[in-house]
Parts: C-alpha cells; sequence; structure tokens
C-alpha cells in the first residue's frame, strides 16, 4: 500500500514513539507483533511521532481515515501479526528468515520451545530453578529485594569468602514486580563492592539499593541483590 498524504487513522494506537524518519518508524511497527499500519509527522520536522496502530482502514466501523496536515498513513505488511509464535515464551520478530519472521525466545528463557530457564548462577555451578527464586548447588547463596537489607553469616570461626554477586535483575519472577522493562542487567561494582562488606568475615549485613552499586544499572526496572558464597576455615 502507498503512503496516504495528510491523513491519519485514529483510536487504534497502542504505542506513540519518536522518530526521525518514516523508515524508523515501519521498523518499530515490524518489531510490534500487534502493529498493522503507522501514522507518522509531521514530516516537515526534524522529530517527528510515530503511532503504532492495531488495525487498517479497510472499511469497518472505526477505520476511516481521518485529516491531519503534514502526515502520512501507510499499512505495514507485519507477518507477525498472524502470532505463529504460540509458545508460551517466545516472542515474534519479523524479518530475518525466509518466511519473513522468527521466533526467539523471551529473556530469560532457552531451550528449542522455550521452557527452560536462563542459568542465574555463576559459572561452574548448577542452578537449581525453584518457582520466583533458584539456589545454587557448591554454594549458599542468598536473595535480597530492592530496599531491603540481610545479613550473612557463618557458623563458628569460617569466614565468608563471596564467590559472585549481582546487583540488577536476571529473572522475571524473582522480588516480583510491576515494573520491570529488562531482565538482563547487572551493575558492574557488584562483586566488588560484596567483597569489600564481606569477604573474610564471620557476618556482614547486605544492603539492596542503587546507592550501594554506584547508581542504578537500569532505570525503570526493580532490581535485586544476588550473593552466592562460602563459608570456609
Amino acid at each position: 500500500m502507498e503512503p496516504i498524504s495528510d491523513k491519519v487513522l485514529l483510536g487504534h494506537v497502542i504505542r506513540r514513539e519518536q522518530v526521525s524518519d518514516e523508515g524508523q518508524c515501519r521498523d518499530k511497527c515490524y518489531m510490534e507483533p500487534r502493529c498493522v499500519s503507522i501514522n507518522v509527522g509531521p514530516m516537515n520536522q526534524v522529530t517527528k511521532t510515530c503511532d503504532l496502530n492495531n488495525a487498517i482502514v479497510d472499511g469497518s466501523p472505526g477505520s476511516t481515515l481521518e485529516q491531519r496536515i503534514g502526515y502520512l498513513h501507510l499499512a505495514v505488511e507485519n507477518h507477525c501479526h498472524s502470532d505463529p509464535c504460540r509458545e508460551k515464551n517466545e516472542l515474534c520478530q519479523v524479518g530475518f528468515t525466509e518466511k519473513r519472521y522468527r521466533c526467539v525466545c523471551k529473556e530469560g528463557y532457552q531451550g528449542t520451545r522455550c521452557n527452560e530457564d536462563v542459568d542465574d548462577c555463576a559459572p561452574n555451578m548448577t542452578c537449581v530453578n525453584e518457582y520466583g527464586s533458584f539456589f545454587c548447588k557448591d554454594s549458599l547463596s542468598v536473595i535480597v529485594c530492592d530496599g531491603n537489607t540481610k545479613e550473612i553469616r557463618c557458623e563458628s570461626m569460617s569466614k565468608i569468602r563471596v564467590l559472585w554477586a549481582n546487583y540488577g535483575r536476571l529473572h522475571p519472577k524473582t522480588c516480583t514486580h510491576p515494573s520491570i522493562r529488562t531482565i538482563n542487567c547487572r551493575a558492574s561494582t557488584s562483586l566488588n563492592n560484596v567483597r569489600n562488606i564481606c569477604q573474610g568475615k564471620t557476618a556482614c549485613t547486605l544492603r539492596s539499593n542503587s546507592g550501594s552499586f554506584g547508581g542504578d544499572p537500569c532505570g525503570g526496572t526493580y532490581k535485586y541483590l544476588l550473593v552466592g558464597y562460602k563459608c570456609e576455615n
């Protein structure tokens, strides 16, 4: 379908973005499985508004165009609109294959059917996933949700040896919260900061907040602190 000048489709916008040109708006539609048409403009502005729509102009009620000077309306062929990726943890991406789409696993999942959790543990450790949490064999582990504190302590005269740590988010079900934009969030200072607090001590207090790790590693996402450690004599 050719672009229609000075027209927009109203009432079907699922997301609104800022773009530099029509091509960028079209790309955003490709990456949104529900998008089948776009409104973009004003075309004489450097920064343009891109409306991603879940409907096309087909003559049905509510699918007519309205005038808006300087805008373009365009139907976009989106091969993900028919929902070809039906596994629970799959996402559809337009392009990439001769079928004009591919199915990929959502963040936090892997496997041919996207039904395996990504390993949250450190290398060379076996991760055992449980609902909302996990533990790593061959080490002790603790989870501290953002804004909370937790003490770890070793028995007798043994001392803490910190094996791994991450402040951020690696799993959607750990410390569940409505504000989750990513599950690939890692504060680069995590391990050094936790070792400074706990290494070689009998007990220490872990604090889960951005200020303790040099700032927010992923804005808009509720985070938590993961620590793996051993008690050694």
